[in-house]
């Protein structure tokens, strides 16, 4: 099923992110690429909007006002982050949790683990840090 594209609904997708990402989501939707973590939660957003929520690149591009050749490189990031057993299961939450913001399921604060805190979390066996 496709959402169609809209504003309000990708001021969701940014503020769902920048929770959490733990970035101010003026920074996520700035017109710059602004500090890495808040480049990292607006292409968090791009990855929900069009994985999740069906959107074109083209037409994440056209609602956030970027080009859609922004958001086609954000998409394998997200993805190879998905690696990482933390980032993944944070992208499983925010997926529910975009589908609720768009009206699909229940509200999204009914979504188990939002707001989620996990910036920076490193792996205790390995040190890596997944985000």
């Amino acid at each position: 099923m496709t959402i169609p594209p809209n504003r309000t609904v990708w001021d969701a997708l940014v503020a769902l992110a920048a929770t959490a990402l733990d970035v101010p989501a003026a920074d996520v939707g700035g017109p710059t690429r602004g500090p890495a973590r808040a480049a990292l939660a607006r292409q968090l957003a791009y990855y929900l909007a069009v994985t999740t929520l069906g959107w074109t690149a083209s037409d994440a591009g056209r609602v956030c006002g970027r080009d859609r050749t922004s958001v086609s490189h954000a998409l394998p990031l997200i993805e190879d982050r998905r690696d990482c057993p933390q980032f993944d299961a944070m992208v499983e939450r925010l997926e529910e949790a975009a589908l609720a913001a768009a009206g699909l399921a229940g509200a999204a604060n009914s979504v188990p683990g939002l707001p989620i805190a996990i910036a920076s979390r490193k792996s205790r066996a390995t040190g890596v840090i997944c985000l």
